[in-house]
């Protein structure tokens, strides 16, 4: 089954209810030793490297066609370009840092 397209605003306020979940849960995991600190904040910070991914996608999504169209293509053009390429503009991303990772 195909995912849903769900706005990325959407995306990012279920990201970001389940790190107010982990900030109360995981605390309590760690004192009960179900989980370790240190696998605890690994995930916290997986968890802020897929806020920030989902942010950085939207801000391509927004500045990309402006670019092209201050290149010379049209905006019609410019969209069906993205939208053609629209697997390839995770390349156009910059990498996560590896601190986050």
């Amino acid at each position: 089954m195909p995912a849903p397209d769900l706005p990325i605003a959407d995306l990012v306020a279920c990201v970001d209810r389940e790190a107010k979940f982990r900030s109360t849960t995981y605390p309590r995991w760690v004192r009960s030793n179900k989980l370790t600190a240190a696998l605890a904040e690994q995930e916290r910070i997986r968890l802020a490297a897929v806020r920030l991914r989902l942010v950085q996608s939207e801000a391509v999504k927004r500045i990309m066609p402006a670019l092209f169209v201050k290149a010379g293509f049209d905006a019609d053009a410019a969209r069906l370009l993205l939208e053609e390429a629209h697997e390839s503009v995770e390349v156009l991303l910059p990498p996560v840092p590896e601190w986050l990772a």
